[in-house]
């Protein structure tokens, strides 16, 4: 018996009942033995075709009644479906809003913390410029007269400045000209 398959199988060797192997030409017809083919046609009648029948002449026989009740089905899943669409282009615009409104908190949140950046950043500075301070007076309480008057002196600063100091207006002294 030759039998054809649809266009998707053309050249193709296809696993059938019980692993029994059916090859279709480059056209889709195959010549199988007539129970084998008796079965196929009766168990895949979308897929396995008469030689002598064409997959778009195969009628259905469908009374009015049914084709009625399908189209009520059919007509009742497209407004579901319509509902659904619906339904979720309100949560897109709902979900829309929400990330327009998150946005504009987080710019000025980021406003905000760049503000906070820069005043962390200046209190840095200064803490870092009295810890310097600070160690430059242990450094300088830890010296004595002398060695102050020669730091002055090295320094370039006159003489008749600091000369008659004692050791704690020294210290102010290099203090304020260190600043």
């Amino acid at each position: 018996m030759k039998i054809t398959t649809v266009k998707s199988n053309f050249s193709k060797t296809l696993i059938v009942l019980n692993g029994k192997e059916v090859t279709f030409n480059h056209t889709g017809v195959c010549e199988v033995e007539d129970n084998l083919g008796k079965e196929l046609l009766s168990k895949y009648p979308r897929t396995f075709f008469k030689i002598d029948a064409k997959p778009n002449e195969i009628k259905v026989d469908v009374s009015t009644q049914q084709k009625d009740q399908l189209i009520k089905n059919l007509e009742a899943e497209i407004d579901m479906l319509k509902g659904s669409v619906k339904a979720e282009k309100s949560k897109t615009e709902v979900a829309e809003a929400n990330f327009r409104e998150w946005a504009k908190l987080a710019e000025g949140k980021e406003k905000e913390a760049d503000n906070l950046r820069e005043e962390l950043m200046n209190i840095t500075k200064a803490f870092e410029d009295r810890i310097k301070y600070l160690e430059l007076k242990i450094r300088l309480l830890e010296s004595n007269v002398e060695g102050l008057k020669n730091l002055c002196e090295k320094s370039g600063f006159p003489t008749e400045e600091w000369n008659k100091f004692n050791k704690e207006k020294l210290i102010d002294y290099l203090l304020k000209k260190s600043e």
